[in-house]
């Protein structure tokens, strides 16, 4: 019985976290509804020597993925979903090419032209809420897998 309570605790944190990702989306995006959502993020590696001290500096960027036929939005969040950056549109027709990597998980990359990219994560379930926002998305990730790999391909 204590299981299936935190197991609902869970899924209501989730559900309650995936309408706020709505609420932020349709305030930036118009017709904002249109888009699916899933919740992305990306990390860099910074790694310094001085003096024989080696430090290594890692960035999180969490994302509202919004995606609809022809064009991903991604909106830029803080774990706890209390604001937004604006929204940067990638439209499939002004794109030099797409690529998905299993290898890493599940990692997808933009190119806007051939030295310019971005690249990101979209995981089933997050695995450190300091980190990602919670959002279970199991069903989510792989139907924006299938659309990346299918429609979005470029």
């Amino acid at each position: 019985m204590r299981f299936l309570k935190k197991e609902n605790k869970y899924m209501l944190r989730s559900e309650r976290n995936k309408e706020i990702m709505r609420g932020l989306f349709n305030n930036v995006v118009e017709d904002g509804d249109d888009y699916q959502l899933v919740i992305g993020f990306s990390f860099s590696l910074k790694q310094s020597n001085k003096l024989k001290l080696i430090k290594s500096t890692y960035h999180y960027s969490d994302f509202i993925v919004g995606y609809t036929e022809g064009c991903i939005i991604l909106l830029e969040t803080i774990p706890s979903l209390e604001c937004c950056g604006d929204p940067l549109y990638y439209r499939l027709a002004s794109l030099y090419k797409t690529f998905y990597s299993f290898k890493d998980g599940s990692t997808y990359t933009i190119y806007l032209d051939e030295n310019t990219y971005i690249q990101f994560d979209v995981a089933k379930q997050n695995v450190s809420e300091k980190l990602i926002p919670y959002v279970l998305q199991e069903d989510e990730a792989n139907e924006f897998k299938l659309f990346f790999t299918t429609s979005f391909k470029k």
